[in-house]
């Protein structure tokens, strides 16, 4: 089985390991910029390049037979007026993530991020920067080959998502 985690929106990271670790993959969510049509001014907007995200996905696993899965991490929705753009623009990036899974013919599954968290993470681990800290810290020691990129990143997430997948064998 190919399991691949994807955290949320364009700043987000897409993990992709197989059950005996042989498939392995971590890289930024690839994004292309486009013009937004939800205000009067010209302003542009983070969406997912799906095209390059399927070509990674196809390139990583070749002729491989084994089925994939992904679970795609649930946006946040924060009610609060500060964040209703942020909120409208994550959950648009969330629906091409979606797309791009139908599109691939890849089952998957949305998750809130305290579900993974709770089974990979240490107890206790609650604050925002605890979390990311624990997140690159826990990524690097099972990952060392991505430590470049989870160190740039600030955490692992992507990787540590599908590692949940593949542990619990979904």
């Amino acid at each position: 089985m190919i399991y691949i985690g994807m955290d949320n929106g364009s700043t987000g990271t897409v993990g992709i390991v197989n059950t005996d670790r042989t498939i392995c993959d971590f890289f930024n969510t690839p994004i292309i910029k486009e013009l937004s049509y939800n205000t009067t001014s010209k302003k542009f907007v983070s969406e997912l390049d799906i095209e390059v995200f399927s070509n990674r996905v196809k390139g990583l696993i070749g002729d491989s037979k084994e089925p994939i899965f992904a679970i795609l991490e649930r946006p946040f929705s924060n009610g609060q007026a500060m964040y209703r753009n942020s909120v409208k623009l994550a959950y648009g990036f969330f629906v091409l993530q979606k797309q791009s899974m139908k599109l691939m013919g890849i089952g998957y599954e949305v998750m809130d991020s305290k579900k993974w968290q709770k089974k990979i993470l240490p107890p206790g681990t609650t604050s925002s920067g605890d979390l990311k800290r624990a997140s690159k810290d826990i990524g690097i020691r099972l990952y060392p080959q991505f430590k470049t990129i989870m160190t740039r990143q600030g955490d692992a997430d992507g990787m540590l998502i599908a590692e949940y997948a593949r542990i619990m064998k979904l």
